[in-house]
């Protein structure tokens, strides 16, 4: 018998407690909900010997039990949308929706990859200083008091990352392919939600990925940076329950 998954994969330096936000507003009894681990975050501590988005997303696969007559929606956030360009490519089942929760299909330009080397050189350093900059970086500037709770409890779960977790990670980051050619030819509906003062995604860029990809459909959040299933957990919730009722 076939079964419905909503497979949602956590970003960089998280794990996924993140969707804990979102489960909740989900009318979701219809779908068989999976929350795996990246390699290195989580319980499992293992970091592929490969530092690739293939080899990455091999481990995700593990950890999903899907048959090839079963349907899936994909949500993956910041690196978990990166890699989930990829993985939808893997699965053998059909993908209905794959929704890019601050998140792209292209690759990184010169300067991000220039400045996720300098993020490596940071995190060996003083990854705790280098943690504290970065997380707090990815809230909107206006939501950073409100959420102060949520940036010092995910600054407590990054720091027990080890620095090779975050390397290997910055490293798939960095080398991961360019997929808008394959996302041209997908049979499956695209979204993006998005934040208007993501300084991680800014607006520009991806204005001009959607452009390239005829019949996807972005949603701006407004005042928000890269955190949208905190900063606006209501109005993120409503997105994704927008997606899983096309799928009905």
């Amino acid at each position: 018998m076939s079964s419905r998954h909503l497979i949602l994969i956590h970003g960089f330096l998280e794990d996924s407690s993140m969707w804990n936000y979102i489960l909740p507003h989900l009318s979701k009894k219809d779908y068989v909900i999976s929350t795996p681990e990246l390699p290195g975050h989580g319980k499992n501590k293992t970091i592929p010997k490969d530092k690739t988005a293939e080899s990455y997303c091999a481990y995700l696969l593990q950890q999903l039990d899907l048959k090839s007559d079963d349907t899936a929606i994909v949500i993956g956030h910041s690196m978990g949308g990166y890699l989930a360009t990829t993985l939808v490519q893997m699965m053998l089942c059909k993908v209905h929706s794959l929704c890019l929760f601050h998140s792209k299909a292209g690759s990184d330009s010169e300067q991000k990859i220039a400045d996720r080397k300098r993020a490596i050189d940071a995190a060996r350093e003083n990854k705790e200083l280098y943690l504290r900059t970065m997380i707090n970086g990815i809230f909107g500037s206006a939501n950073k008091i409100r959420c102060h709770e949520e940036i010092e409890r995910q600054i407590a779960y990054a720091s027990q990352l080890s620095f090779e977790t975050i390397e290997a990670a910055l490293s798939v980051m960095i080398q991961r392919p360019d997929n808008i050619e394959r996302m041209k030819q997908r049979n499956f509906s695209l979204y993006y939600f998005l934040g208007d003062n993501d300084n991680s995604l800014p607006l520009e860029v991806m204005h001009q990925e959607i452009a390239q990809l005829p019949g996807s459909v972005a949603h701006i959040a407004q005042d928000i940076g890269h955190m949208g299933h905190i900063e606006r957990t209501k109005e993120a919730a409503e997105f994704l329950q927008r997606i899983l009722r096309t799928n009905v």
